[in-house]
C-alpha cells in the first residue's frame, strides 16, 4: 500500500494478494466507515474485503465482488469456513465503483449496513464479540496491481469483557496415536511446568498423550503407543485463551475403535511370476479399508504398496485372474522366502513368515502355499495345486512353542534374541484390549523374529529370561577354538568357538587364517555379517553369549594333515590359536576336540578325537560342549595337573605329570584312573592319609600296567575325605603313544 494525498492505493509488482492491518478492539456499539474505489469491473480474480472486526483467523467482513454476480455481501469467516450473513446481489457489477461504507453494530450483537444514506441490510450474529484487529484485503490481476483506493476510515466502539475461559467443543481420534481437541477459541496450554499432557484412562490402564502442536482452536496430542480401544476418559490440561481466562482441567469420554493385530490373517501365497503372477490371499474380520502391504526379504529390504482390505477375502496380485476376482497391483512381486506385512495408520494388523518349501519340480509356479489352519507362523504353509485351489477363510489354530535360536546385538551392546519363528502371534501388542506388556512394546513389525533380552519371555516363547551384560568385542582368553571337523562323513567342514567371557561378544567381521609357521596362507570372515529379515535397520550383528558354542561353517577348505588355524578380530588382534594333528588314516571321520580351555590350543597334544556315546554313534558335536572338554570335569577342589598331556612320542616325550592340590585339614584322598567310556584302568591309592598344606603325586601311566597305555583319553578321579566333607574332581588326560 502507498499513502497518498488521496487514501491508502494498492501498489504491487505483480499479481497477487496483499493485507494492511491496524489494531482495533471496537466490537460492540461501534461504528466502522470506509471508501473504496475500484478502478475496474470487480470479479472473481479482482475483489476486496474490509475485515473491520477481526479476532486471530476468524473475522467479519463486508466482501466488494469476489464471485460471477459481483455482490455486497457481509460475510463470517470462523472455523477456516465462510459464511455469508447477508447479500446485496449485484452490488458492485459496475465499471469504477465508488462505495461509502458504514457497519453498525449494537450491544446486542445487531448489525446494520449502510451505502452512503442508503440501508442494504440489518442481521444479527454474536459468534465473535472481540476483536484485536481490522484489515484491508485486496486480491488482483497483473492489470489491477494499483487499482485499488481505500480512504476516510474510522472505527469506534467498545472491547467485550471477555472473562470466561475457553470450551471444549469436540475431542477426535485421528489415528491410534492422535487426539484432536478443537476449543470454542484460541486456546493454549496454561504455563505450568510439566502440565501440557492429557491423560487417557480406562478401567485397566492409565495412558499419556502430549500436546505435539496447537494452531488456534485446535490441538493435537500424540501417544508413544497406540490408543487402547474401547470407552477412554480423557482428563485434560488447564487451558486458558487469549485474555488469560483460564478453563478448569476437562473431563470428558470418547470410543476409540481402528483395526488392529489379529483383525487380518494371510491364508495363501503364490510368490511365482508364472501360471498368473505373485498373488497374496487375505482374510479380513472387517472392511479395513486402504492400508499398506510391505514384503520384507531376507536381507532386510522392504519394499510397500498402497492396498485396500475388505471384509471377508481379499486376493492382492500382480495380474487380473478372472476366477479370483482380485485388486490388481502391477509392481508387486514376492521373494521365494520373505515376510509379508499389513498396516494401517503404523499398526501391524499381520505379520506372516512364508518359506521356500516347494520341491524341485514344484518351482514352475503351478504349486502354491496354502494354510490349512492359520497360525500366524510358516508352518502353517504346505504346498497345495494351483489349478485346484479356492480362496475361502481358513480356520485360526494356535502357533507352535518357539524359542530362541540364535542372539545378535546392536551397536550399543543391547543384546537380541532371534527366535525360530516370528513372535507377531505370541504378543499381545498395544491397541487391543489388553495392557501391553513390555515385551509386546519391545516388538518392532519390520524386525519381526528378534526380541530384546532382559525381559521375562511367556511360556509358548520359553518361560524363561536372558540376562546379559553389554556385548564387548572379543579379547585373547575370552574367546576359543573349541572344535574342528575337517575330514567329516555326512556332516559338512566346521569350525566351533566358545566364549569363556561373562558377557555377551561380538564376532561379526572374525577372520580364519590358515598359517605356516612364517606367515598366513588363507584367511576369511567366519560368520555372518547382520541379522536375517532387519527391516527395522537395529543393524543387528552376531553375537556369541557366555559359555556358548556355535559352530559355523568353514570358510575355505580344511586340511587333512596338520594344520594351524588363528583367529583375528577386525583389527587383526590374535584372539586364539589352534594346531590339530591329522589321523593315522583318511577313514577317520571324527572332529578334533580341545580337551583344556586353560591350556593353548597351539599344542597339539590339547586336541583329541571326537568320543561319541555308546548309544548314539556321531561324528562331531556341533553348538555343544565336546565330549572330552575339561570344562565339564571341573569342580570347586583345587588340584591341578603340571600338564594335562602325556606323550611317548620321541620327539616330544613326556611321559610323566604331576598331580598337585591343597587341603586346609587332615585328609584321606583316593585316586583312581579310568577310560573315557568309564571303565577302571588303575587304583592309584585307596584312602591314603595326607596332612593339611600343598602336596604333589607323580602320575606316570606306565606303572598303570606295566606298559605305555594306548592313545586317548583318560579320566583321573580323585576323591578327598574329611570329618565334615567328601569332595570329588575328575580331571582329564590326554596321552600320545604314536
Amino acid at each position: 500500500m502507498n499513502y497518498t494525498q488521496d487514501g491508502l492505493r494498492s501498489d504491487a509488482p505483480t499479481a497477487g494478494s496483499l493485507m494492511w492491518s491496524r489494531p482495533s478492539t471496537a466490537g460492540l456499539d461501534a461504528v466502522w466507515e470506509i471508501n473504496i474505489q475500484m478502478d475496474f469491473n470487480p470479479s472473481s480474480s479482482n475483489f476486496c474485503e474490509f475485515r473491520f472486526l477481526q479476532n486471530g483467523n476468524s473475522y467479519y467482513a463486508l466482501r466488494c465482488g469476489g464471485g460471477p454476480a459481483d455482490n455486497l455481501s457481509l460475510s463470517l469467516h470462523h472455523d477456516y469456513v465462510d459464511t455469508a450473513l447477508a447479500v446485496a446481489p449485484g452490488f458492485v457489477d459496475h465499471s469504477k465503483p465508488l462505495l461509502e461504507l458504514r457497519v453498525e453494530r449494537d450491544s446486542s450483537a445487531n448489525f446494520t449496513v449502510y451505502a452512503g444514506d442508503s440501508l442494504l441490510f440489518m442481521v444479527n450474529d454474536s459468534t465473535l464479540l472481540r476483536s484485536t484487529t481490522l484489515s484491508l484485503y485486496c486480491k488482483y490481476t497483473s492489470t489491477r496491481v494499483d487499482k485499488f483506493l481505500f480512504s476516510t476510515l474510522h472505527a469506534s466502539g467498545y472491547d467485550f469483557p471477555d472473562t470466561l475461559g475457553p470450551e471444549v467443543k469436540k475431542i477426535d481420534v485421528l489415528d491410534p496415536f492422535t487426539l484432536m481437541v478443537t476449543w470454542n477459541e484460541w486456546a493454549e496450554v496454561t504455563p505450568v511446568p510439566n502440565r501440557n499432557y492429557t491423560l487417557v484412562y480406562s478401567k485397566e490402564n492409565i495412558d499419556t498423550a502430549f500436546v505435539t502442536n496447537h494452531f488456534d482452536e485446535q490441538w493435537h496430542f500424540s501417544s508413544k503407543h497406540p490408543l487402547k480401544q474401547g470407552s477412554l476418559g480423557v482428563l485434560l490440561p488447564e487451558a486458558q485463551d487469549a485474555e488469560g481466562n483460564v478453563a478448569v482441567p476437562f473431563l470428558d469420554s470418547l470410543q476409540v475403535n481402528y483395526a488392529k493385530q489379529g483383525d487380518v490373517w494371510v491364508s495363501a501365497v503364490h510368490p511365482f511370476k508364472e501360471y498368473g503372477g505373485f498373488f497374496i490371499v487375505v482374510q479380513s474380520l472387517k472392511d479395513i479399508g486402504a492400508s499398506t502391504l510391505n514384503v520384507l526379504e531376507d536381507d532386510g529390504e522392504v519394499t510397500a504398496y498402497s492396498i485396500r482390505i475388505d471384509s471377508g477375502i481379499t486376493v492382492l496380485g500382480s495380474t487380473f485372474i478372472s476366477q479370483y476376482n482380485n485388486q490388481v497391483i502391477p509392481s508387486l512381486s514376492l521373494p521365494s522366502t520373505g515376510v509379508i506385512i499389513i498396516e494401517k495408520s503404523h499398526i501391524p494388523l499381520a505379520v506372516q513368515h512364508y518359506k521356500n518349501i516347494f520341491k524341485a519340480h514344484e518351482l514352475a509356479g503351478d504349486f502354491m502355499l496354502r494354510a490349512d489352519s492359520i497360525s500366524g507362523t510358516y508352518p502353517q504353509f504346505s504346498v497345495f495345486p494351483l489349478n485346484a485351489y479356492v480362496p475361502n477363510t481358513r480356520p485360526l489354530s494356535s502357533p507352535k512353542s518357539n524359542e530362541i535360536t540364535d542372539f545378535y546385538a546392536d551397536p550399543y551392546g543391547l543384546v537380541y534374541g532371534l527366535f525360530a519363528y516370528n513372535v507377531f502371534p505370541y504378543l499381545t501388542l498395544p491397541g487391543t484390549n489388553d495392557h501391553p506388556s513390555a515385551l509386546a512394546l519391545s516388538f518392532h513389525a519390520f524386525s519381526p523374529f528378534v526380541l530384546p533380552t532382559g525381559l521375562p519371555l511367556t511360556h509358548a516363547l520359553g518361560d524363561t529370561v536372558f540376562n546379559f551384560s553389554n556385548c564387548h568385542f572379543p579379547d585373547s582368553g575370552e574367546l576359543f577354538f573349541s572344535e574342528v571337523h575337517f575330514n567329516p562323513d555326512t556332516m559338512n567342514e566346521f569350525i566351533e568357538l566358545y566364549n569363556g567371557a561373562a558377557h555377551p561378544l561380538y564376532v561379526h567381521h572374525l577372520q580364519v587364517a590358515k598359517s605356516s609357521v612364517y606367515s598366513i596362507i588363507d584367511a576369511d570372515e567366519l560368520t555372518p555379517g547382520f541379522c536375517p529379515f532387519d527391516g527395522h535397520l537395529l543393524a543387528l550383528r552376531p553375537v556369541i553369549v557366555p559359555h556358548q558354542y556355535i559352530a559355523y561353517g568353514a570358510p575355505f577348505n580344511l586340511s587333512n594333515d596338520t594344520t594351524r588355524l588363528v583367529l583375528l578380530a577386525p583389527f587383526g588382534q590374535v584372539i586364539d590359536e589352534l594346531t590339530y594333528p591329522p589321523y593315522p588314516t583318511s577313514n577317520m571321520r571324527l572332529s578334533r576336540e580341545r580337551i583344556s580351555f586353560q591350556h593353548s590350543g597351539k599344542s597339539q597334544y590339547n586336541w583329541g578325537s571326537h568320543h561319541p556315546k555308546w548309544c548314539c554313534p556321531t561324528e562331531a558335536s556341533p553348538h555343544k560342549a565336546n565330549s572330552i572338554s575339561s570344562a565339564l570335569l571341573l569342580s570347586d577342589l583345587n588340584i591341578t595337573l603340571s600338564t594335562p598331556v602325556i606323550s611317548y612320542d620321541p620327539l616330544s616325550y613326556h611321559p610323566t605329570t604331576q598331580l598337585s592340590l591343597s587341603v586346609a585339614t587332615v585328609s584321606q584322598i583316593s585316586i583312581s584312573v579310568t577310560d573315557f567310556s568309564g571303565r577302571p584302568v588303575y587304583n592309584m591309592m585307596q584312602n591314603e592319609p595326607i596332612v593339611a598344606g600343598d602336596h604333589l603325586f607323580e602320575i606316570r601311566p606306565k606303572s598303570w600296567m606295566n606298559k605305555e597305555p594306548s592313545t586317548g583319553i583318560y579320566v583321573l578321579h580323585v576323591y578327598l575325605k574329611t570329618l565334615q566333607t567328601n569332595t570329588r574332581k575328575k580331571i582329564p588326560l590326554s596321552i600320545y603313544n604314536p
